[in-house]
């Protein structure tokens, strides 16, 4: 009884050290620290040197995938930059095991007690999340110290080793223990470092053990498979192409121990064997090598595997709909082609917007899928255009560019403000049974969307056309959409019931409000314009008193 719970206590210790890690690391793995891995990803030695300082740092090749599909995601990064980063944190990841490997029970003791007592005083965060790290990292070692201790009893139980190793003995048996191990714990190095406590303890040899090892690279490829079983598309090309690492790594590496234990033939295993007698420091090599001979191998098969995995989860239509076409990254750093580039963007992010319209062309049971359909792509674009909005260089703003950015966050909010009641619109007459008195006003409804939004779009993409001049018509308290609007619903409501003349009521005050959120969207596109064209205008004066060319980049 004594065993078993120093075991569940060490194990509760553990899982609480890992834990306490993850959600450290987590804090300290914000913007910048995905800014840092977005800037190495385009050199291959140092997108490696990323990913291994990525995994030795957050000790989880899980979390680093996550991080790198989201931003691959969010286009961000590359497929081809991000699988670097990911072979490499694979290995990175091993550190922590050796660190269990060595003999420090005493200096546990002291790294759990000076962590926590500077944890429970210190209130700033940037103190507290490392402290967290290094108290976290101190339960980790301690809980299986005490697991080890607690097996150890077993270890010397003749019945029980028998028992243990009857069933360790059968290699498949050890793999899938292995891979039932990490999928549990969902993590390789939690299952790596409870392999190598009981391997210590005695319950299981080092052959038996390697087996196992072989089998934890793959349960956590079975946890991504299970909880991104909806993920479709290029999402899953960073996922697919873990799975591929880990389980190549485990297959190669299972054969090879395989042929060594049942030919007899010394190999890697007896080689590290005669290296080391340490059973903990062999299962931390053993997991260090398969870890290195997978990344070496992607490290050299880049292109080739990047292309696979692309062929193997192509690009959806949605997922092409709502990337950006004309968002650069590389030119946050010069603000005003940052900004010239989020204008045609925002302009795209409208074209997307008026699809809406397009809906009522549908069967009316078929509307609501296509709404939701159409509002995920428009949502994932405006979160990317937000994204890079936020993220251009402010400290090279001049009053110029300030004022654009000024007025590109205003439009943005007024183009959230479109979509909304773009959306509702839409909603109120999908949700509905068809009414017969309905069908003028949607027909309204449906062309002055279209041909709105599409004045925007134009005025948008092009400030010098004269779309900014019908945008403001249009748009205009008393202007034509208004007046063809009121009078449809006039003509509708004529004689009908209560009921839907409430419902005409409905409509026409959120199509009023779309009219009143393009006619601010108007106002800043005409802001803007003006300011465009004062600008060119002073640079055409400057460029003819010194008799010189208006093309940037020439001389006079």
């Amino acid at each position: 009884m004594h065993t078993a719970g120093m075991i569940l206590a060490g194990l509760g210790l553990f899982f609480l050290g890992m834990r306490l890690i993850g959600d450290n690391l987590k804090k300290a793995s914000g913007q910048r620290f995905r800014e840092f891995l977005a800037k190495l990803t385009g050199n291959i030695w140092a997108s490696s040197l990323a990913g291994l300082f990525a995994g030795a740092l957050l000790q989880s090749s899980s979390a680093i995938v996550l991080i790198m599909a989201n931003m691959q995601a969010a286009g961000l990064i590359a497929v081809r930059g991000a699988l670097p980063i990911i072979a490499w944190s694979n290995v990175g990841a091993t550190v922590l095991p050796f660190v269990v490997a060595l003999d420090i029970e005493t200096e546990i003791f002291f790294v759990i007690g000076v962590a926590g007592i500077l944890r429970a005083f210190i209130k700033k965060d940037r103190y507290t999340t490392g402290l967290g790290v290094v108290l976290g990292v101190g339960l980790v070692l301690y809980g299986l110290y005490v697991m080890e201790t607690g097996a150890e009893p077993l270890g010397k139980s003749d019945s029980v080793r028998e028992l243990i190793q009857q069933f360790a003995s059968y290699p498949l048996f050890a793999f899938v223990l292995g891979a039932a191990l990490s999928f549990i714990t969902q993590s390789k190095s939690a299952g790596v470092m409870i392999t190598m406590t009981f391997a210590a303890a005695g319950l299981v040899e080092v052959g038996p053990a390697a087996f196992v090892v072989c089998g934890v690279q793959i349960g956590s490829s079975l946890t991504r498979r299970i909880t991104g079983a909806t993920v479709k598309g290029s999402a899953r090309r960073l996922l697919l192409f873990q799975d591929i690492l880990c389980g190549a790594g485990a297959f190669v590496f299972f054969v090879l121990f395989y042929v060594e234990q049942v030919a007899g033939i010394p190999l890697l295993l007896a080689t590290l064997i005669d290296f080391t007698p340490d059973v903990e420091t062999i299962l931390s090599l053993v997991n260090l090598i398969i870890n290195l001979s997978t990344a070496l191998v992607s490290f050299v098969l880049v292109v080739p595997m990047a292309l696979l995995v692309e062929k193997l989860c192509p690009t959806t239509e949605e997922e092409e709909a709502a990337a950006p076409k004309y968002l650069q990254w590389n030119a946050l750093s010069d603000p005003p082609a940052a900004l010239d580039l989020l204008r045609l963007e925002q302009g795209r992010l409208l074209d997307t917007i008026s699809a809406y319209a397009d809906i009522l062309n549908e069967d009316r049971n078929g509307r609501h899928m296509k709404v939701v359909e159409r509002y995920v792509i428009i949502r994932d674009l405006t979160e990317q255009i937000e994204t890079f909005l936020n993220s251009i260089d402010h400290h090279q703003f001049t009053p110029a560019d300030m004022r654009r950015f000024s007025l590109a966050q205003n439009k943005m909010v007024a183009i959230n403000s479109i979509e909304e009641t773009a959306r509702i619109l839409i909603e109120e007459l999908s949700k509905d049974a068809e009414v017969a008195e309905l069908e003028p006003v949607v027909d309204h409804i449906r062309d002055s969307l279209k041909r709105l939004i599409t004045v925007m779009t134009n005025a948008t993409m092009d400030l010098e056309s004269d779309a900014n001049q019908r945008l403001l018509e249009l748009t205009a308290d008393r202007g034509p959409l208004m007046r063809q609007i009121k009078r449809a619903f006039a003509e509708a409501v004529s004689g009908e019931n209560e009921e839907i003349r409430a419902q005409f009521f409905n409509l026409a005050t959120n199509f009023e409000r779309l009219i009143w959120s393009a006619q601010r969207y108007a106002k800043l596109i005409a802001r803007e314009s003006r300011s465009s064209t004062m600008e060119a205008t002073f640079l055409q004066t400057i460029s003819s008193a010194f008799g010189g060319s208006t093309t940037p980049g020439k001389s006079p």
